[in-house]
């Protein structure tokens, strides 16, 4: 967890290995009393959760999804996909392109000077 402030995940939660959470994310039941009847989400391998994310109910997120910021998860997310936006649409990601802009050589995250001309 790079930045826990704010992060909330209910007892019954299941999260697989190698998982990032950021900060003001909530993995949890969807109604009060849905811990006795364990109805929690499962998180499986290698997923992304970014910062405000909520993912609520018994769901499965599969390996290697992307949640993205604020997104709302309420329903299951087949592995190697995204979930964007509220409430969360499921779209398929390219491996190919895992998301993250070409660095500049000094590393400090500038599009280097190919990728801004595109």
């Amino acid at each position: 967890m790079p930045h826990p402030t704010g992060i909330v995940i209910g007892a019954g939660v299941t999260i697989g290995a190698r998982c990032v959470v950021y900060q003001q994310v909530t993995i949890g039941a969807a109604r009060r009393g849905d811990w006795n009847r364990g109805l929690y989400p499962t998180i499986s391998d290698d997923v992304i959760c970014f910062a405000g994310a909520r993912i609520i109910g018994a769901l499965q997120v599969g390996a290697r999804v992307q949640v993205g910021a604020n997104a709302v998860v309420l329903r299951d997310v087949p592995a190697d996909h995204l979930a964007v936006g509220v409430p969360a649409q499921v779209k398929p990601r390219d491996p190919a392109n895992d998301g993250r802009r070409a660095q500049s050589p000094s590393g400090l995250g500038r599009e280097n000077s190919t990728t801004a001309r595109a």
